[in-house]
């Protein structure tokens, strides 16, 4: 079995002898790899829907890991409170999302459980509450596929953020714009920052593009949300 390029990056995350949880598992293929390729002796797959836990159920007996795959049904880490894991993956979901399951999630993240989270959208969003609420954030990065530039991010709930002062920051750029950008947006590879940034200025341009010369007060409040953050990408690439 191949993972996508974001699969794998979150893959090579999981250190060799980890029981991992694989929250939103869908058909199960991380799950299936890492039992797979020896670096989990077991995964706990998780999801709120019997569809996709049937179809990982299923993958599972092809690829003859089903003895290593646990399944558990319910809504975010709701199923796996009470278990011994050493690491939560949360992948594909929007950042909104990760974060009420992270809000839902104390029992785990008081325990020092280090999460893995990929989020699709509200990234922002997500980095303003990891900062707020005093996460260390272990690690912020890019991985492409395709014309596609995602991000994920290792972080823990230790009560005390390794993101208080400039220095441990890594960054000269304001909070805002790295809650925009990611917190080490300069230590990613060029050519990676910077597919990831013109992506970025690309979706901002369209909107203005297709609302140049309309109306009324969502549009208005669209194309500010898109210059401010179109100012926000070109200061970063000058940075950069």
């Amino acid at each position: 079995m191949e993972l996508s390029p974001r699969l794998m990056a979150i893959a090579k995350e999981v250190k060799e002898g980890e029981i991992v949880a694989d929250i939103g598992t869908d058909h199960g293929y991380l799950p299936i790899y890492l039992l797979k390729h020896g670096f989990s002796p077991k995964v706990y797959a998780s999801d709120i829907n019997k569809g996709p836990l049937q179809s990982c159920v299923e993958n599972a007996r092809v690829y003859g890991v089903a003895d290593r795959v646990v399944i558990k049904q319910g809504p975010g880490t709701a199923p796996i409170k009470g278990i011994d894991i050493d690491l939560v993956i949360i992948a594909g979901m929007g950042g909104q999302l990760i974060i009420e399951i992270l809000e839902e999630s104390k029992v785990l993240l008081d325990r020092g459980i280090p999460f893995l989270v990929q989020p699709m959208q509200q990234q922002r969003e997500l980095r303003k509450y990891l900062y707020n609420n005093n996460y260390w954030i272990e690690k912020d990065a890019l991985v492409m596929e395709g014309e596609k530039v995602y991000e994920f991010l290792r972080i823990r709930h230790t009560g005390v953020s390794n993101l208080k002062t400039p220095h441990e920051m890594k960054s000269d750029l304001p909070l805002e714009k790295q809650f925009e950008l990611g917190f080490f947006l300069k230590d990613q590879p060029k050519h990676l920052r910077d597919k990831f940034l013109k992506i970025k200025l690309i979706q901002k341009e369209k909107i203005l593009n297709e609302t140049e010369g309309k109306s009324g007060p969502k549009v208005r409040a669209a194309r500010e949300k898109a210059l401010e953050k179109k100012k926000i990408l070109e200061e970063a690439l000058k940075w950069l």
